[in-house]
């Protein structure tokens, strides 16, 4: 994965960034579901609101496949969820 484009925008932006590459879960391997579970629950549990936790863990399957393991997305999507009512 080629990174070093993202911290091309300018010379100062370029020195005080650093670029993190964490790469996706896998769905076939049990020890991957397993942390990717933990990661959707621990995400959950600090939502604000009244949540479902197990109910919702349930269906990690489906998150785990629309985020394409990526708990960066799965993160966008809790925030941006959160934050629609507020709107």
């Amino acid at each position: 994965m080629d990174t070093g484009r993202t911290r091309c925008f300018n010379g100062q932006a370029g020195r005080r960034m650093r670029d993190l590459f964490f790469p996706r879960y896998h769905f076939d391997n049990e020890v991957e579901c397993g942390e990717y579970v933990g990661a959707l629950r621990t995400l959950l549990e600090q939502v604000p609101l009244i949540v479902d936790v197990p109910g919702l863990l349930t269906h990690w399957r489906w998150f785990g496949e629309w985020s394409l393991g990526c708990i960066g997305v799965l993160s966008d999507w809790i925030v941006e969820t959160v934050d629609a009512p507020r709107r």
